[in-house]
């Protein structure tokens, strides 16, 4: 039993006294007390490690560790990592490398790293680096640039690499049919937003200010977009500033979502820069009586031209002259062969990150209040009994909220919170009717009526796929998760009817609508900010946390509430990505030219983001006379890339929506992930059918010129040789182009499986990109690895446990995922098409991945796996059902 005292330990040198319940977590006390945020909230349950510190050098999870078990020890945290002597090596590797993409995760490894390398028997090499850091998780896919980091501290500076990056310049003007070659009219972001003072602003310190409407999600978009003004503008990107996104200021730029920031924000603030630039010209031409062509604007901010004293951007602004106004023209097209592009760019915010408050999770609101929820087992379960009275009468309780299913408890401390939630979960009784599923889920949602969304139907499938020989499988993936690495969390507001909210939300403007939609007349106005949070892959919970805490708002009128939802809470509620099925069928004559091809996926929906129906998020199905959970809308991101890109004579790509029996969203590449999957492995089936080399195959049926290029690089970089059928050697080809008109991704994956051995892994991903003008190479790669990584993790491991009661997945114990130990060698390529329009690149790698490694696979061991996740367990049961045709490709003993 733990007792109230007064807890004395050493905490980054220096001597301090704890004041509280001795059984309080260390991670609540180090934040809560001492206002160490760098030490990170993650799971709470002792399996992510976001939270790892140093006690007596040894590193501990902070959330497993009270107050009395670390009494008289010594502690040290991330900010004690920066000393006046200097940095930790530690710090200074992962800042250095850049180790991160959102750095949620980084400040849990590097403390890791930190205490490993004090270690007489510290590893001696990168398979032993692994496992000591088996125990720390990351979801951005960034393990790569981590171990190389830890590497660096624990090996030494000779250590082996773990990933290698050749950008490769290319020729720019290849044809694309996506593409424009002039831009004759507005792009509908700018038509929205004309002027440029819509987009950029000029500070009175002569700095440019950018108001993107792209949230910074661990994509290191705001870099390329410093880039991009700063090239187009032609200052130095140190002159720049990226401003997160605030429906106060900032233009409306849709979701950040669809690996679109660059692709179409960075077109938009490239034509606002490159008009910025000639209006600068024009008013100081003006102001000077000299003639525009006589001047130029310098990469510091100043007007030169001639004898005449050179004018600053600042003074341009100063005084009654005002901002920098005026419409952008089609002739204020980008130019993406500039010299700024493409070159190495230092992200901004990885230090705030490293070594102290940075995220939505570490914001400090002065008389901020802390609220936990209690939730109902599922969406479906009612409230049968409850007691907020006892809880009220918790020391510390500012609140309990009651509102029919909703049970909400507002403390003046998150430790109180926690404690109070605890004792309100014990005395509160819900009744849950489950699912009421009568077969699996995949089968269940075969059996329910369906819309269809037809890509692609061609005359004359039926009667092509008749002729020749002709070919079928059906390929299947479960439910997952986004599994973000901290649960999300939200923080409002309000005051004086106005509503003021914090959010790592992918869309602020969005989010307003929807939580003024939720509110009605209970709030009179409603601004949202965007804060940095943990990597989201898609619609997590962030938008459901931001709106409870709004919620939580209404009841402490003039606090501001913090609202941080637990493991267990987002594992049970977010919006999944979507159990589906594919069925494929192929035909082709005797030369192995396809005649037809028929893909038909089985899908729930993939965007049901708020958007200000009022009716999208938790906060909405909760409380007394609430709404129910609404249908996800049939749109196109289930059929997703169900268009091969092969130039194929007859084709059917039609994607059957149902809704299925769990809530379901976008995550990460949408329907492409299982698109994708499904038919780069049908690719290979149909060309072993024919006697063809699948990458021969491929290339018969491929006309793309990049396309084939990416193809053609990846396969000749991982020295794959031509062959029919499994070969023995483990290695797996897809292609695959995001979306159809995004960036280009081919994947040769290398596996090694050993069944009596337990072994089945992917060791080796040799990747080639074409995103026409690579922006930032660092933020680029970081996205394609990170992207490519997931994919592994969502082929071999990620699996969303459900039954006919409902959700069983509720920690990263029951969802597992890719580990340091699992991470295969990565060799990357760029084809750098300087001078091309940048295309996306988030999303690229992630769906030819699984495909990759099925084939690789199949390419072992000669059996066919087609449904994920791929474990060893279904490598058994797959060859316990095989018929004699299949067992004769069978290459195991």
């Amino acid at each position: 039993m733990s007792t109230r005292e007064r807890t004395s330990l050493l905490v980054n040198a220096k001597d301090v006294v704890l004041d509280g319940d001795s059984g309080t977590s260390l991670l609540v006390a180090l934040r809560e007390q001492l206002d160490l945020r760098a030490v990170r909230p993650g799971c709470a349950v002792g399996e992510c490690g976001a939270c790892t510190v140093l006690i007596d050098g040894v590193p501990a999870q902070s959330c497993q560790t009270s107050v009395g078990e670390a009494a008289g020890r010594s502690v040290t945290t991330p900010e004690g990592l920066r000393t006046p002597e200097g940095d930790h090596p530690a710090l200074t590797a992962f800042l250095d490398l850049e180790a991160a993409q959102c750095g949620y995760c980084v400040n849990g490894i590097m403390m890791r790293v930190a205490g490993i390398a004090d270690r007489a028997d510290r590893p001696t090499d990168i398979a032993g680096l692994a496992a000591a850091l088996e125990g720390q998780l990351c979801r951005c896919g960034t393990h790569a640039r981590l171990l190389e980091a830890a590497a660096r501290v624990v090996l030494g500076d000779d250590a082996p690499v773990v990933s290698t990056c050749e950008l490769r310049r290319c020729d720019a003007c290849v044809p694309d049919e996506h593409e424009a070659t002039s831009i004759d009219a507005l792009p509908e972001l700018v038509q929205g937003s004309p002027d440029v003072s819509d987009w950029l602003r000029v500070t009175d310190e002569g700095r440019v200010e950018v108001l993107t409407g792209r949230s910074e999600i661990g994509q290191a978009v705001h870099t390329a977009l410093r880039q991009i003004v700063a090239a187009h503008v032609g200052l130095s990107t140190s002159l720049v500033d990226v401003v997160a996104p605030t429906t106060s200021r900032s233009r409306n730029e849709g979701f950040t979502a669809g690996s679109r920031s660059v692709m179409e924000g960075g077109q938009a603030l490239a034509m606002a820069a490159t008009a910025l630039r000639r209006l600068a010209v024009e008013r100081a031409a003006a102001r000077l009586g000299r003639p525009v062509e006589a001047l130029m604007l310098g990469d510091d901010g100043t007007i030169l031209g001639g004898d005449t004293a050179p004018l600053g951007l600042a003074d341009l602004v100063a005084g009654d002259a005002g901002q920098l106004t005026g419409p952008i023209t089609p002739a204020d097209a980008p130019d993406w062969g500039l010299a700024g592009l493409g070159v190495p760019e230092r992200r901004h915010d990885l230090e705030a990150k490293l070594t102290g408050p940075a995220f939505l999770h570490d914001l400090d609101l002065p008389d901020m209040v802390h609220a936990k929820l209690v939730l109902p087992p599922s969406v479906h379960a009612t409230l049968v009994s409850t007691d907020i009275d006892a809880v009220r009468a918790i020391d510390g309780v500012v609140e309990v909220v009651h509102d029919g299913r909703l049970l909400m408890v507002i403390a003046e401390r998150e430790s109180v919170a926690l404690r109070a939630a605890a004792a309100l979960e014990a005395r509160t009784r819900w009744e849950d009717p489950g699912l009421g599923l009568s077969a699996g889920v995949l089968e269940t949602m075969r059996g329910l009526p369906s819309k269809p969304h037809v890509t692609r139907q061609d005359e004359g499938v039926d009667d092509a796929l008749a002729q020749g020989t002709r070919v079928v499988a059906t390929y299947t993936r479960p439910y997952q998760s986004h599994g973000s690495m901290s649960p999300s969390a939200g923080v409002a507001w309000l005051q004086a009817g106005h509503l003021e909210v914090w959010s790592h939300t992918q869309g602020v403007f969005q989010l307003r609508k929807e939580i003024a939609a939720l509110l009605g007349e209970r709030v009179a106005s409603v601004t949202v900010h965007h804060a940095d949070g943990p990597g989201s892959y898609g619609q997590n919970a962030a938008d459901d946390a931001a709106a409870l805490a709004a919620l939580g708002a209404l009841a402490v009128p003039g606090r501001p509430v913090r609202l941080h939802l637990s493991v267990g809470d987002e594992f049970h509620w977010e919006p999944y990505g979507t159990a589906m099925a594919a069925d494929l069928e192929a035909s082709f004559d005797a030369d192995g030219r396809i005649l037809a091809w028929r893909h038909r996926t089985l899908t729930d929906g993939h965007m049901n983001r708020p958007a200000g129906q009022g009716d999208r998020t938790i906060a909405a199905w909760l409380p007394e006379g609430g709404s129910v959970p609404p249908k996800p809308p049939v749109t196109e991101g289930g059929a997703r890339n169900i268009v091969p890109i092969y130039a194929l004579p007859r084709v059917e790509g039609i994607a059957d929506h149902v809704t299925g029996p769990l809530r379901s969203g976008s995550l990460r590449s949408l329907g492409s992930f299982h698109n994708v999957f499904a038919q780069e492995s049908f690719m290979d089936e149909v060309a072993e059918a024919a006697g063809m080399d699948a990458v021969a195959f491929r290339l018969a049926h491929l006309t793309d010129q990049r396309a084939r290029e990416v193809l053609e690089t990846a396969v000749e970089a991982a020295g794959r040789q031509p062959h029919v059928g499994p070969s023995g050697r483990g290695m797996g080809v897809a292609l695959s182009r995001y979306h159809d008109h995004m960036g280009f991704a081919a994947v040769v994956a290398e596996v090694e499986v050993d069944v009596d051995a337990g072994v089945l892994a992917v060791r080796r991903l040799t990747i080639a990109s074409d995103l026409g003008t690579v922006v930032n190479p660092e933020g680029a790669r970081q996205q394609l690895e990170g992207g490519a990584l997931q994919g592994v993790s969502r082929t071999l491991f990620e699996e969303l446990r459900v039954d006919r009661r409902g959700v069983r997945t509720d920690s990263w114990e029951t969802y597992p995922v890719l580990r340091f130990p699992d991470v295969p060698r990565i060799d990357l390529i760029l084809l750098d098409r300087h001078g091309a329009p940048p295309l996306g690149a988030g999303e690229v790698t992630t769906p030819p991945v699984p495909a990759a490694i099925a084939n690789a696979i199949d390419d072992a061991t000669g059996i066919r796996l087609r449904d994920l996740p791929i474990t060893l367990d279904a490598l058994r049961d797959r060859v316990l059902g095989m018929d004699e045709g299949e067992l004769a490709r069978v290459l195991l003993g």
